[in-house]
């Protein structure tokens, strides 16, 4: 069994840094390479989070309200000049707490170990936020 770290590494992430892809292009006018440089990932991960390739399973995440405002908030930091390494972290940690606390990480890692049902052990330690 993986635990849901795991699940956070391999499905988050990418979905996070997608949808912040997309929004710093989409509604900032960034380019791939200048949201590479602010993301601090290379400009042909950009292009595969536009293409789909990589970051697609973000869904789960577009349909959380809280989770796209968190996201829209982080980009709009982002668009205005670089942020810091502790900001950066600090902002995908609050990403990944709201996902958390909606139990929306849930539904993924019970989507991979559909025996999980009465699990909770991602939301024990998150505040509800």
């Amino acid at each position: 069994m993986k635990p849901f770290c795991e699940t956070v590494v391999q499905s988050v992430v990418p979905g996070v840094r997608a949808l912040l892809s997309r929004e710093l292009m989409d509604k900032h006018g960034m380019t791939q390479q200048e949201t590479a440089n602010r993301l601090g990932i290379t400009q042909a991960a950009v292009s595969q989070y536009r293409r789909s390739l990589r970051g697609f399973n973000i869904r789960i995440l577009e349909n959380n309200e809280d989770i796209m405002k968190e996201i829209a908030k982080f980009a709009q930091r982002l668009s205005k000049s670089p942020v810091d390494a502790v900001e950066g972290h600090m902002s995908f940690c609050d990403i990944c707490r709201i996902i958390r606390s909606r139990e929306v990480i849930c539904a993924l890692h019970k989507e991979k170990y559909p025996g999980l049902d009465k699990c909770n052990i991602c939301v024990r330690d998150v505040e509800k936020v």
